[in-house]
């Protein structure tokens, strides 16, 4: 027979092994909040390269200030390894609360310090001289390992490009023959900075430069003279000289030097410029646009 003791002991049994459930359903679901932070490999994503360049990278706290960075990488060589760029000492991705910011040049080597101030700098560069281009990138920030551990890296030609073309109002019977070509006033050397805006500060006096000599046939058409010739960027106000062999219709020859008037033009990195030379026959003059 079922007595009342027997019920109130059944009851806290019952109880016991209630509490006893929701003690193991809350320790079921107690979740661990440790984040999931694996090793990484640092990478890169660079536009313009091919052959190996270098890298500077700082590192800073999530949402700091980059101006309190510390040193992550200082002139690292950045190589390609199959389908992948990688530093050529193998780097790991700091923790995943850091960030990093970098600036990159190319080749690797040539620039003469990389600072977060000045950003990339080229140090009494030569235009004449060089035998590849300088490339400095944009200044990256903010970069996670979130996204799987790559940074892409944007390029930008320092200095510009310039090409000269040629050409006259001489009739089909007429022959006009350019000998050489030169710009009267330019600076061919000077110092480059990318940061806090990319720009070149000269070296020495602007002086006269010969861009093209040789044998060229003048015709209606403009035609390139010189083409993508390396220049510092700078602000030219100069003319252009011609030396020209010149045959009229009756097949008498003469030779002439001829002058443009002056030009105003500024000349920035990266960008490409083209100047326009017309022969004038009938004012034996020169026009440069």
């Amino acid at each position: 027979m079922t007595t009342l003791r027997n019920i109130q002991e059944c009851r806290r049994a019952s109880a016991a092994l209630a509490l006893g459930a929701a003690a193991l359903l809350v320790c079921a679901c107690k979740v661990d909040r440790t984040e999931y932070d694996p090793d990484t490999p640092l990478t890169f994503d660079p536009s313009l390269v091919s052959a190996p360049f270098g890298v500077d990278v700082w590192e800073y706290p999530e949402g700091g200030d980059i101006r309190e960075s510390t040193v992550f990488l200082r002139d690292a060589i950045v190589v390609q390894d199959g389908d992948v760029w990688v530093p050529e000492i193998a780097v790991l991705w700091p923790s995943r609360d850091r960030r990093l910011c970098l600036l990159a040049h190319a080749p690797y080597g040539s620039a003469s310090s990389v600072t977060l101030d000045r950003g990339v700098e080229f140090k009494g560069v030569d235009a004449e001289t060089l035998t590849e281009e300088l490339l400095y990138s944009d200044f990256v920030e903010g970069a996670s390992k979130g996204n799987g551990g790559v940074i892409p890296v944007s390029f930008r030609e320092a200095l510009c490009h310039v090409d000269f073309r040629m050409r006259t109002d001489a009739f089909p019977s007429e022959k006009v023959e350019v000998k050489s070509v030169s710009i009267l006033s330019v600076c061919t050397a000077g110092d480059f900075r990318s940061l806090p805006e990319p720009g070149w500060t000269v070296i020495g006096e602007p002086a006269e430069k010969e861009i093209f000599s040789g044998e060229f046939l003048a015709v209606g058409e403009p035609a390139p003279v010189c083409e993508s010739r390396r220049m510092i960027p700078q602000r030219l106000e100069t003319a252009f000289r011609a030396e020209i062999d010149y045959t009229d219709t009756n097949g008498i020859p003469t030779h002439w030097n001829v002058t443009s008037g002056t030009i105003v033009k500024t000349l920035l990195p990266g960008r490409h410029y083209t100047f326009t030379l017309s022969f004038i026959v009938d004012t034996c003059t020169l026009k440069a646009e």
